[in-house]
């Protein structure tokens, strides 16, 4: 799991993976299924924090059959950013145990 600098955890099932690398922008998507002690593990290694203002970056999103559109509604981002132009945002649906990640560029 590179872009969560981290080696994939093995309870990490069902790994779904979008990539957009045309242009000068890039756009990364993954949803996975995990347990919680492993979604705190990637919050913590990746200095992820949780979202108080509630950014929306749906706008960025796609539907796909494993991140259904709206899947990441309701449930509480963490997310970083560096020099506003990289972002990354995980979101973590305890009751699925599945996570929705979601890695730009601008």
């Amino acid at each position: 799991m590179e872009h969560l600098n981290l080696p994939c955890p093995p309870d990490v099932q069902q790994l779904y993976c979008f990539a957009d690398e045309l242009g000068a922008d890039s756009k990364y998507l993954f949803s996975f299924r995990c347990r919680p002690a492993t979604f705190r593990q990637l919050v913590a290694q990746n200095h992820l924090r949780p979202d108080s203002v509630r950014a929306d970056p749906s706008g960025l999103l796609q539907p796909f059959a494993w991140w259904p559109a709206g899947a990441e509604r309701g449930l509480t981002a963490h997310w970083r950013t560096e020099q506003g132009r990289w972002f990354q945002y995980i979101w973590y649906d305890a009751q699925q145990q599945r996570a929705y990640y979601l890695e730009y560029t601008l």
